[in-house]
């Protein structure tokens, strides 16, 4: 008998790791808040990971919130690079900060952005605080409990909710207001561009779906608040306008609430599901890749581009492409909900916005519910769903009627992610509403 030994390029090497390993891990509770959730352990499974974490070390990126898309290949990615050098005008003005992250931006026209001297300008990217980017005085882990409210402000964000039901939903919500120039603290005398940035996010395994719900409250309706994703290839979206450079290497929008990725066998398929009308920027190429609008002001396209210190290594993703989802008429308080489907030879299950409702829509057998200032749904039910998925902004019990009849109990619900096994069937009247 001749045993092949395994290699690196084995298929399905770590099959065998099923039986004896979670579909998910929470790395750092409540510090670096490292999450891993896997749909398998096959070559083709579903590979997600999210980070929201405090600030630790001048090695670290501004990338509370930031999280990953791997099914087959690199679908959404981080698109900083690093080759060594510190001081590079590369690492300095995008590696390091938010805009190579698939976070949220909210753009102040003119936020001052020059941590130290080692910062040529300032550079207003719409991102989170850039805290210690060169180099760190941090002695120990009681002199980090000491900075992390005071003085430098290294607290970034807080962990809300996390909750795992293995083989059904992993489900976590972060509090990152503290990330950015907020009503809680500021950098360098910047007014606060925001009260509250909530990320909600939950990956459900019969479906093989992720939904992002944030919640963004500006202090300005003036501020454009940004949904940020990063991709190797150019995002497929129509019909495009083009507004800088080249399609294949240049600026374009879109007026659409669907976005496909590509790369190699891999799609993933992003669907806006709020706001309804919203604006795509799409912004990458061999040049285009290092252009930085540095005045938070998308009115002019007149940005910088700052290659110098980039080189590609065989070891990163290659994020040539960034997309940029905004409302297209701003408001101070922007919720962005983003379904996510990643597939390889699948079909995309459809997105179907609810009927007479504005904040929710179907996927699947799933409904999924997100806040309104209303603080009721009320619909005819699309198609039969066996599950209700419903984000809060604060904690209350739901009470749920359907043609009439009033459920037998209430149901306690927690901020964030709830899931819910409900029957409804097609064009049945549905009514939620949340209690105090």
């Amino acid at each position: 008998v001749i045993i092949e030994k395994p290699t690196r390029k084995s298929p399905n090497r770590l099959l065998g790791l099923s039986p004896y390993t979670s579909d998910a891990k929470l790395f750092g509770k409540g510090m670096s808040n490292h999450l891993v959730v896997r749909s398998g352990w096959s070559d083709l499974d579903t590979f997600l990971t999210y980070r929201a974490s405090h600030i630790f070390t001048h090695h670290q990126h501004y990338d509370a919130g930031h999280f990953t898309v791997f099914k087959g290949a690199p679908l959404l990615v981080d698109a900083a690079q690093y080759n060594g050098s510190v001081m590079s005008a590369r690492r300095l003005n995008i590696d390091i900060r938010t805009l190579s992250k698939n976070s949220l931006l909210v753009q102040q026209p003119n936020e001052y952005v020059q941590p130290n001297f080692h910062f040529a300008e300032s550079i207003s990217d719409g991102g989170q605080r850039i805290v210690m980017p060169t180099g760190s005085a941090i002695t120990s882990v009681d002199h980090w409990q000491q900075l992390r409210d005071k003085d430098m402000h290294l607290g970034a964000t807080d962990l809300m909710e996390y909750s795992h039901r293995p083989g059904a939903y992993t489900a976590i919500s972060s509090d990152l207001t503290s990330a950015y120039n907020s009503t809680r603290y500021t950098t360098s005398g910047n007014l606060a561009k925001v009260k509250q940035v909530f990320r909600h996010l939950v990956y459900i395994n019969n479906i093989d779906t992720l939904i992002c719900y944030d919640r963004i409250l500006s202090t300005n309706s003036n501020y454009q608040t940004k949904w940020l994703g990063h991709s190797v290839n150019r995002p497929i979206a129509s019909p495009l306008t083009l507004h800088k450079g080249t399609v294949s290497d240049g600026i374009t929008r879109a007026l659409t609430n669907q976005l496909l990725l590509k790369n190699k066998q891999s799609t993933l398929r992003l669907d806006i599901l709020s706001p309804r009308d919203a604006i795509t920027q799409i912004v990458g190429g061999e040049r285009y890749q290092h252009y930085v609008e540095t005045d938070a002001d998308d009115s002019s396209l007149n940005g910088r581009f700052y290659a110098e210190g980039f080189k590609k290594r065989a070891w990163y993703d290659q994020g040539k492409w960034r997309f940029e989802f905004s409302p297209l008429q701003q408001k101070q308080l922007t919720r962005f909900v983003i379904s996510m489907q990643p597939r390889i030879d699948k079909e995309m299950l459809p997105v179907v916005a609810l009927k007479g409702n504005e904040s929710g829509a179907t996927i699947g057998s799933l409904l999924v519910l997100w806040p309104n200032e209303q603080k009721i749904w009320k619909f005819n039910a699309a198609n039969e769903t066996r599950q209700i998925g419903v984000f809060l902004d604060k904690q209350s019990s739901l009470e749920i009627v359907i043609n009439g009849n009033k459920l037998a109990k209430t149901i306690s619900s927690k901020v964030g992610f709830n899931m819910i096994e409900l029957a409804i069937m097609d064009n049945d009247s549905v009514t939620i509403s949340q209690l105090r």
